[in-house]
């Protein structure tokens, strides 16, 4: 037999223990497994008047989005729209907030996301910004805490104030 057909069959070999030997200690599956992938729900926000905006309002969102969730790491993608309604008035926009979003778990328990795009952030009072609602465009960092608190709050890009564009 020709030392190259020997030498890949001892490679082929090699291979096959190697593989028999994974199997049995069950490392094959969790290197098999990767992250899991996971629908993000829609469905329907009610916020009281004074909350986030002088007005109640009422959030609509359609998720058509998909959340990739790795040990520490989650990465949010796909379409995401949703329409905030005055619910004093019945005026309404419709938004694409698609992002995308990456969410980072520390250690501590605190939060890291970030992101860019455009996106649909309401805050209440105690945040950053205080109370409202911005569609924003551009890049987006947020830090909560471990008790959830938000702690930081940046957008490099536009913002602009859906409280006012409704009220």
């Amino acid at each position: 037999m020709p030392e190259r057909i020997k030498s890949r069959r001892t490679r082929l070999l090699r291979a096959m223990v190697l593989a028999g030997a994974l199997s049995a200690l069950g490392i094959g599956q969790v290197l098999a497994a990767g992250p899991s992938r996971d629908p993000v729900p829609g469905g329907v926000i009610q916020l009281a008047a004074g909350e986030v905006c002088s007005f109640p309002v009422t959030l609509d969102v359609d998720s058509k989005e998909v959340a990739l969730t790795f040990a520490t790491t989650q990465i949010v993608t796909g379409r995401l729209t949703a329409v905030v309604t005055n619910g004093s008035t019945g005026q309404s926009i419709s938004a694409n907030v698609s992002g995308p979003a990456k969410y980072a778990f520390n250690d501590d328990g605190s939060l890291s996301i970030s992101g860019g795009g455009p996106w649909l952030i309401w805050n209440t009072a105690g945040d950053p910004w205080g109370p409202g609602m911005w569609l924003t465009t551009g890049r987006v960092s947020m830090e909560f805490e471990a008790d959830g608190t938000m702690s930081s709050l940046t957008v490099l890009g536009t913002r602009a104030d859906v409280c006012a564009l409704l009220g």
